[in-house]
């Protein structure tokens, strides 16, 4: 008995609980909020407009009731209240729309305010703050609010994504070397048109109204488009000027430029890459005051990077200390060091693959790199002069050779000459090069290692047989056979 009123207590307790709990939770439940399918991150030239689904969805409000749904915007950095100005971060729609709607019956009504958020054209992030307020409405004129404005509790957030300027500047070059500059504008979603069609005043139709303000936009054609960003590339010397001159000078795209730039001295040179907005659509970008007068000055957002370019003299040359290789001329990198392996097992191995046409007593494969200071592998920027001093078995000889081996362990002759005990020769390009020792033909040279072997001035690789050794075993062994038959006998 006890037991049943035990657990008939707690039973109450909990339908006590749950029925005090429900209203709260139905209150919750009532709470107005909004859904939509917008996206987190945009990019310049994207639009809100040109989205499948531009709409904010309000829930939970009275059904059969008329609101007006609203939001408030602002814009980061700078903290700004873009509500009613817009045109500072994107185009506009050039058309208004009622802003009443009628909540259906699930208490559900579709706001259509993003639809006026055209192109981006600055980057930066948007906080858009949903609204709604009751209204009783007969007519537009004889609308009459019913209540507060009301603010849904989570706001919407998009962050519209910087650009991002590339080019190819080195951060050091050589004074007396010249490069193809090239700039690109990306991480964004436009596609690179010509900038002469922007250029044309004929382009555009322009005039004055009533107020005194300009009116005018671009004239549209398939490729391009009126509230749609373009540039017009520029390059500007900050620092150096008498350091480097420009030539041959392409910005005629939108989204990407190119030129050559020639360096005269050494110092420090900085450049201005600047990507300019044209003014395509007066109506949008027009900065105007209190009273509505165009001040003369348009929202745009130029996009710009500063690059730092050091020139040094000219490289003398490089020298590795263990091979005493030297490499040197006015292509050299600067800040490059020299690696040299001689005899690498695997540049070995190519080399006598490369060889297996050639008739040779021996050589000396070495693999060649440059390293600069971040410890990667670069090559010269044009040819460049190799001295290879020769090890003292090759010195005096007149059929020596240098081979480029290849990846695919193909070889190639390259022109040399010797003077000064050292074989010279220039390229463009380092990889593993092959010092050889040819046979003259219808000559026999005993004197010389056997065909297909490095030579042993350098680490040995492959197996090098001594005839001294096999000799030496040969009586080890024959001893060794004698002592055990005398042995045998004294015990027999």
């Amino acid at each position: 008995m006890k037991f049943k009123k035990r657990y008939g207590a707690l039973f109450m307790a909990f339908a006590i609980a749950v029925s005090s709990a429900m209203p709260v939770f139905a209150e919750e439940a009532k709470e107005p909020y909004t859904t939509h399918s917008l996206p987190s991150t945009m990019k310049i030239g994207e639009a809100i407009c040109d989205l499948p689904d531009y709409h904010v969805y309000f829930h939970n409000l009275t059904p059969g009731q008329t609101i007006a749904a609203s939001y408030e915007a602002t814009w980061n950095p700078g903290n700004l209240d873009i509500t009613f100005d817009k045109q500072s971060v994107c185009f506009g729609q050039h058309a208004g729309r009622d802003p009443f709607e009628d909540v259906n019956e699930n208490g559900t009504v579709k706001f259509w305010g993003m639809w006026n958020y055209n192109t981006f054209f600055r980057p930066g992030t948007l906080t858009v703050q949903p609204t709604y307020q009751y209204y009783n409405i007969e007519d537009f004129e004889g609308a009459a609010p019913l209540g507060d404005v009301t603010a849904i509790v989570k706001p919407i957030t998009i962050q519209v994504e910087e650009p991002v300027i590339q080019t190819n500047a080195p951060t050091s070059i050589q004074s007396g070397n010249t490069f193809n500059f090239t700039t690109e504008l990306t991480n964004t979603a436009l596609v690179n048109k010509d900038t002469a069609y922007y250029l044309d005043e004929n382009n555009y139709s322009k005039g004055v109204n009533e107020n005194g303000n300009q009116w005018g936009m671009l004239n549209e054609d398939e490729i391009h488009k009126v509230h749609e960003p373009a540039y017009q590339p520029s390059v500007e010397i900050l620092e150096g000027k008498e350091l480097v001159s420009q030539s041959n000078q392409d910005y005629s795209n939108t989204l990407k430029s190119s030129e050559t730039l020639a360096f005269t001295g050494t110092g420090t040179v900085k450049l201005k890459v600047k990507y300019n907005q044209f003014i395509t659509c007066i109506d949008c970008q027009a900065v105007v005051d209190e009273n509505y007068r165009q001040t003369g000055e348009y929202y745009t957002y130029n996009p710009e990077k500063i690059i730092t370019i050091q020139v040094t003299n000219k490289a003398v040359g490089v020298t590795d200390s263990n091979s005493g290789i030297v490499i040197s001329g006015d292509n050299l990198p600067n800040e490059v060091t020299l690696a040299v392996k001689s005899n690498d097992k695997q540049a070995v191995k190519n080399t006598e693959t490369a060889l297996a046409d050639i008739s040779y007593n021996e050589f000396v494969a070495f693999d060649i790199t440059l390293v600069d200071g971040k410890g990667d592998t670069v090559q010269p920027n044009g040819k460049v002069e190799v001295s290879i001093p020769l090890p003292e078995k090759y010195k005096g000889l007149n059929n020596l050779g240098v081979y480029y081996i290849n990846s695919n362990a193909k070889a190639e002759k390259l022109e040399s000459k010797i003077e000064n005990d050292c074989i010279t020769f220039e390229t463009d390009h380092f990889s593993t090069y092959a010092l050889v020792a040819e046979k003259e033909e219808g000559t026999n040279t005993p004197s010389q290692p056997e065909q297909q072997k490095p030579t042993t001035d350098n680490p040995k690789t492959g197996d090098n047989h001594s005839p001294m050794l096999v000799v030496l075993i040969f009586v080890v062994s024959g001893t060794t056979l004698i002592l055990l038959f005398i042995r045998k006998k004294k015990h027999a």
